[in-house]
């Protein structure tokens, strides 16, 4: 779908790639910072209007625009989004010859993709605008040409009826969610999609390679799973809970997706030895308890010394499969920040072990508590807790007789040289909230982090700073560049004209990667460490 008609409207444009990243929320995503976007979707509900027309959003779906500013884009209450996002100049050649951004056509278009090829597609074009390479380049813009072609290649009648399916299969989908607990049949699905049952069953087997009464039960059995790991409850009371019609066959249900019964399972995960952590959240955690994963995603933004020496690496930052089955982990522990209830990686975590699930948003106690809980090391979190506490109250009295009402602001900075202002989350829980350091005005309603420019943050007028490092993968590229933008961060008047920096008051822990800033207990601890030592 597009409202590009002809090629007179296309030909005096030029584009050039600027950024490949990802994004975890539609309204940060439609920002257009003076850049056109193409946003690719892994994971979407609900719907848009641009241009005034409405576009249902789903996993696959691929939309683009020269400004959505100017397309007027409005979301429905109930649309949200994650994925990719690509940051491009929509250029065009004035009447001198130059080039220049053009922000005031209402030029847009929106294509779907294959889910998985998509993906692939925007994980390749991602590293290829990250290489320094001159032939990398060259095929990151060549790359987003074809990208750019697809999405404005007026609609052929078989792609509409396509899109037209897969929404009437995503509403079924969408049902069996809200409905998972209740009698759910075929012919109730189908006519929720209003489709012939059979053809329903046909096409549904065609997107998501099982019958619809499959993926209702994978359905629930994921839920299952998810209780019998944070609660306490009973697997009777679960399976009938769940819409399963008795204990027996729920148990015979959560065998053949798991491979164990549901009593096994949670017997396996106390007395399993061999965990896998896939990012420094969980690690942090499970270092916290005393206990070295037997696997790990590991890289150098998160340098635990000697801690993760003999840790087996089942990858740098995303979890390599092929590694991961190779350990043979008894649990996996891991990290999401949304439901992947029925994504394929979790659905391939699960075959290969036990998976538990923390919710990024989570305080972190309740995450430690979590994984205490399920292996079995509950003392062993109470005394770290115990400890913690000890720590916070003496290096809070230590901070209050030293910097006194001094305002202090968290400022993290990226390998790109964009500058972050934290607020409660992270850093901020820490530090504003066990050592009660005196917050900005306007910092406690910041959730988690905003960007800013340097001449925004000269807005805030503090005593002291701390500068980090914020979606460091540790590599030495981004090293190299974080070096290079401190130092031109350290020349630039504006940044010189800060109280705190005027004043030699600015703690920098760049060098120290994820280390310290991690939202995990083991970081936390390293953290009021690094305050005793510099702060005290």
């Amino acid at each position: 779908m597009t409202n590009i008609e002809n090629t007179d409207v296309i030909e005096s444009y030029t584009f050039k790639l600027l950024k490949v990243s990802s994004f975890l929320s539609l309204e940060s995503a439609l920002k257009d910072e003076n850049t056109s976007s193409v946003l690719f979707l892994n994971d979407a509900s609900g719907s848009l209007q641009i241009c005034d027309k409405t576009v249902r959003l789903c996993p696959g779906l691929m939309i683009g625009a020269s400004s959505f500013r100017a397309c007027g884009i409005k979301l429905s209450p109930d649309a949200k989004a994650a994925g990719c996002r690509l940051t491009f100049q929509w250029l065009r050649t004035n009447r001198l010859g130059g080039v220049e951004n053009d922000f005031s056509n209402r030029l847009w278009g929106c294509t779907l993709l294959n889910r998985e090829t998509g993906i692939k597609q925007m994980k390749e074009l991602k590293l290829l605008a990250g290489s320094r390479r001159p032939g990398d380049y060259l095929q990151a813009q060549s790359r987003l040409y074809t990208l750019l072609a697809q999405l404005f290649q007026p609609e052929e009648e078989d792609l509409q009826q396509r899109v037209t399916t897969e929404e009437r299969l995503l509403a079924s989908i969408e049902y069996m969610k809200e409905h998972y607990r209740e009698p759910v049949t075929r012919d109730q699905l189908a006519a929720v999609a209003g489709l012939h049952p059979d053809y329903y069953s046909r096409a549904f087997k065609q997107y998501y390679k099982e019958s619809p009464i499959r993926y209702l039960t994978n359905l629930r059995v994921y839920h299952a799973k998810s209780r019998l790991l944070h609660s306490n409850e009973s697997s009777k009371r679960i399976a009938y809970d769940l819409g399963f019609n008795d204990e027996f066959y729920f148990s015979r249900k959560f065998k053949e997706r798991m491979g164990i019964s549901p009593v096994a399972y949670m017997k396996r995960l106390k007395q399993g030895e061999r965990i896998a952590s896939l990012n420094h959240l969980t690690t942090g955690h499970l270092l916290a308890l005393g206990i070295t994963p037997y696997a790990a995603v590991l890289n150098n933004a998160f340098q635990a010394g000697n801690n993760l020496k003999e840790v087996r690496s089942v990858g740098q930052f995303l979890p390599d499969m092929d590694r991961l089955l190779d350990v043979k982990p008894e649990m996996i522990l891991m990290r999401c920040n949304r439901d992947e209830a029925i994504s394929s990686r979790l659905q391939q975590l699960d075959q290969i072990a036990p998976t538990l699930m923390l919710d990024f948003w989570q305080d972190w106690r309740h995450q430690l508590k979590e994984i205490s809980r399920v292996i079995g090391r509950q003392p062993e979190a109470l005394r770290f807790m115990e400890r913690y506490e000890d720590k916070v109250q003496k290096i809070r009295r230590a901070v209050r007789k030293k910097i006194g009402s001094e305002r202090v602001l968290l400022v993290g900075m990226d390998g790109y040289g964009q500058l972050y202002i934290f607020g409660r989350r992270n850093l901020g829980e820490v530090l504003y909230g066990d050592l009660e350091m005196q917050m900005p005005e306007g910092v406690d309603r910041i959730a988690h982090y905003i960007p800013v420019s340097l001449q925004e943050l000269s807005s805030y007028q503090v005593e002291r700073m701390i500068l980090f490092s914020v979606q460091n993968d540790g590599s030495p590229k981004t090293t190299q560049s974080m070096v290079r933008r401190l130092n031109r961060l350290e020349t630039s008047f504006v940044w010189n004209q800060f109280p705190a920096v005027a004043q030699g008051k600015v703690l920098c822990l760049l060098e120290s990667g994820h280390l310290c800033t991690s939202y995990n207990a083991w970081s936390h601890e390293r953290l009021l460490e690094c305050v005793q030592k510099n702060l005290c």
